[in-house]
């Protein structure tokens, strides 16, 4: 597989799911049994997660996450860190529908509009924004690639995000009040969706830098 279309790969859940599951699995030194056992998970599905052919529910990624010490988040990452899980945090489920919303929002797109665009049943959207169903992850694709924006759709909280690298002086995130991000976007996307009022953004290397009014901030690989 060239690097190109590894790269196009990636861009799905599915995709960046597999890597992650497995990538964490071996650093913590787990077997597919031990996961199978602990978890209640088959073999075959976590073997077909592991080789990108699964279409799972997010309560699936919920479950593997706390058996690997992450949050659900981390499993949907490129390159998923191994460091700052939180004691608690909302379900995936509840995470996800409550992005979709803000991104739909964030874009003045009506709720009927984007479903039909993403393939969706009439209605199917509401409820996802309202009930926060145990969806699947290619369904969540489906609605986010209506803008074209490859990304992670399951966001951290600010408050999942680890003080790495930031610069001197800015406020560490447990500082940060209770609310969401949207979206980090790259490629088509440039922008990015926030609760809080943006004072600036600033990028070095990697690394994306958030200041935000009051002054909070976070940062976050890209």
């Amino acid at each position: 597989m060239t690097k190109k279309s590894e790269e196009a790969n990636d861009r799905t859940a599915s995709a960046r799911l597999s890597r992650a599951v497995k990538h964490v699995r071996e650093t913590k030194q787990l077997t597919l049994v031990a996961v199978a056992a602990a978890t209640g998970i088959s073999r075959n599905t976590l073997f077909l997660i592991e080789t990108k052919a699964a279409n799972v529910r997010l309560s699936t990624i919920d479950t593997l996450a706390s058996l690997m010490g992450v949050n659900p988040s981390q499993l949907l990452e490129k390159s998923p860190h191994l460091s700052g899980r939180l004691l608690a945090r909302a379900s995936l489920s509840q995470t996800v529908a409550h992005n979709i919303a803000a991104f739909r929002t964030s874009i003045n797109m009506s709720q009927e509009t984007l479903g039909e665009a993403a393939g969706l049943a009439k209605g199917y959207l509401s409820l996802i924004e309202i009930s926060a169903p145990d969806l699947k992850v290619d369904t969540v694709d489906a609605i986010v690639d209506r803008e074209h924006c490859r990304s992670n759709f399951a966001s951290r909280h600010p408050r999942e995000m680890i003080g790495r690298n930031l610069p001197s002086g800015w406020a560490r995130p447990e500082t940060v009040p209770l609310a969401s991000v949207l979206f980090f976007m790259s490629g088509a996307c440039s922008s990015a969706w926030l609760s809080f009022e943006l004072i600036r953004w600033a990028r070095s290397g990697p690394m994306l830098f958030i200041e935000f009014k009051p002054i909070h901030a976070f940062e976050a690989a890209l």
